[in-house]
């Protein structure tokens, strides 16, 4: 039911961790974002994994960079997910 999956999508964001993509096909569940620093994610990833709607949760890029403007270190990251 993805209104009731996207409504504990919502709960499973930690406050750190801004989501700019996310995308349902075929099962699979894709998410990119970007945090302050790594731990933000690492408890996001918990966060899901401990969710009824995901599973086979993979990690398959994080990036550490400069935010243009701000000059602040910002984590950007693609995760991946099975529907269950």
């Amino acid at each position: 039911n993805p209104p009731k999956m996207f409504l504990e999508l919502s709960k499973s964001i930690p406050n750190d961790v801004w989501l700019n993509f996310i995308q349902i096909k075929d099962g699979q569940v894709s998410f990119k974002g970007s945090a302050l620093n790594f731990n933000p994610i690492s408890d996001f990833m918990n966060n899901l994994k401990e969710s009824v709607y995901f599973d086979q949760l993979v990690l398959k890029s994080t990036q550490k960079m400069k935010e243009e403007g701000s000059g602040l270190d910002i984590v950007t990251f693609e995760l991946a997910a099975k529907r269950k």
